[in-house]
């Protein structure tokens, strides 16, 4: 497991942490098409959040890392770093796409991009309403990501690529692209929800 890292607010500097993306895995988690962890484990990726003391919205990255929860022990003292919040993603897609002025590079832009995508999904998968897949803002927010992973070497990125066609309802290229692969479980799934023209995330069986 890696080191959890504290970061500060920059416009009061509130202090708080942010679990490694990779931490270890719980077991009894539950997946879903658009391979997003239904779980606590994952609670602030992809790093946009919103300061629990002034509201601001920041991301944490370097310029705002204050050390690691080992560095700062003898600065911040441990029962303070213990009582520490963990910082928690922002559940609005919206809000992330507007939030991508404050990034700095193309991955961070991604990554804000990856984090609005699952906030929208995960929307339709608490309400239910089917609008989340009709609004402008998440086609044009899946094609953009869908350009960008597409052309990956990796299939989990690919994966993702695939999912967002089927997701704006591009079920030929969703199918044509999955016939490239070899089957596995994931890609099995995705192609019987494509063929069935269905367009909303759901969880995927084991």
């Amino acid at each position: 497991m890696r080191m959890t890292f504290v970061y500060g607010c920059p416009a009061c500097g509130c202090m708080v942490k942010r679990m490694p993306w990779d931490a270890e895995d719980p077991g009894g988690i539950k997946y879903y098409s658009d391979q997003h962890p239904d779980a606590d484990l994952h609670p602030n990726y992809p790093g946009l959040i919103a300061c629990r003391d002034c509201g601001e919205v920041f991301i944490m990255s370097k310029r705002h890392l204050l050390g690691s929860v080992g560095e700062l022990r003898g600065d911040v003292g441990w029962e303070e770093l213990c009582k520490m919040p963990f910082g928690g993603s922002l559940g609005d897609g919206g809000v992330y796409l507007r939030s991508l002025e404050l990034c700095t590079t193309d991955n961070q832009r991604a990554m804000l991009r990856l984090g609005a995508w699952w906030a929208f999904n995960r929307e339709y998968l608490a309400t239910g309403d089917m609008g989340v897949y009709r609004r402008e803002d998440y086609i044009d927010n899946c094609r953009v990501l869908a350009e960008r992973f597409k052309e990956s070497l990796r299939w989990s990125d690919v994966a993702l690529a695939i999912e967002m066609y089927r997701n704006i309802g591009e079920f030929d290229r969703c199918e044509g692209m999955l016939s490239c692969f070899r089957k596995s479980p994931l890609s099995k799934q995705l192609m019987a929800a494509s063929k069935g023209r269905r367009i909303e995330t759901f969880e995927l069986k084991p």
